[in-house]
């Protein structure tokens, strides 16, 4: 268990032993932190699911790391002889990220003050500060005022690629466009954020041009079997929703337990609202 007891006394950042080691967060996380603090996790269920993948060796790109609570067991998974890029443009959650990092003794990870785009360039985020109550994992870049540099996944010219984490808020798609000779040439499985129904159909297709198959991952962010076994649900319903994905000619044959998106189907939150409104 981690002893905080002689550290100084933090006004708006917390320090709690959880699932992966400990992790620094904002107190005011409406979100990621308030589940680190109550439940010693985040979306624990993806995690499941990405262990099932990755091996020692394994390259990751992340984008879209947060503060890490992903990025410390993906480079757990990988071991010494693999390698995780993490990208995070929010400036104060990116220190964060390095903190975490740092604090879990994780050698393996290259974190990158970026965020993921189609071509290289720059773009606009805001700067949140520390003791704001907000949800920091929706802030999304294109407006603010702290500009941030741009890169295209594909400017990495990697030789290895096992996994594409991408969770950007709505600039998954960018994200892809960028990483086209990556995921053309290495075939890496692909986990990706769907969680704006307007944007599912063009990703749905550029998904399909890239050669994949796609399958809906809906886990809710609450969990019985959490870390500190709090059985107070705090979240409701709430879940994340992401898409993993496999090359066609890999998975030919494959049956996963999830179920699979058809190319032209509705966005799983629209059939849902649809049958709520029929009922």
């Amino acid at each position: 268990m981690l002893n905080t007891a002689s550290l100084p006394e933090r006004q708006h950042l917390n320090l709690m032993s959880c699932r992966h080691g400990p992790m620094l967060f904002p107190r005011g996380d409406m979100y990621v932190g308030r589940s680190l603090e109550l439940y010693g996790e985040w979306a624990e269920g993806e995690m499941v699911l990405l262990s099932n993948i990755l091996a020692p060796g394994d390259q990751v790109i992340e984008a879209g790391a947060n503060i890490g609570t992903h990025t410390i067991p993906l480079a757990r998974l990988v071991g010494p002889t693999g390698r995780v890029w993490a990208l995070e443009p929010q400036m104060l959650i990116y220190q964060i990220l390095c903190a975490n990092l740092a604090l879990n003794e994780i050698e393996n990870v290259e974190p990158l003050h970026a965020a993921g785009g189609t071509t290289p360039g720059s773009t606009l985020i805001p700067r949140v500060g520390y003791g704001t109550t907000i949800n920091f994992a929706a802030i999304s870049t294109g407006t603010g005022g702290d500009s941030v540099r741009v890169v295209a996944i594909d400017e990495f010219a990697l030789q290895r690629c096992k996994l594409l984490k991408v969770d950007v808020e709505g600039h998954e798609i960018e994200v892809l466009k960028g990483a086209e000779h990556t995921i053309r040439r290495l075939r890496p499985c692909l986990f990706v954020e769907d969680e704006k129904p307007a944007k599912h159909q063009p990703l749905m297709a550029l998904l399909r041009d890239y050669g994949y198959r796609a399958w809906w991952h809906c886990a809710p962010i609450f969990s019985g079997e959490n870390f500190r076994r709090d059985s107070t649900n705090v979240f409701g319903n709430v879940a994340s929703f992401n898409l993993f994905c496999l090359p066609q000619e890999l998975s030919q044959g494959i049956t996963l337990p999830l179920p699979e998106a058809p190319w032209d189907g509705p966005h799983v939150l629209a059939r849902q609202a649809a049958a709520a409104g029929a009922a």
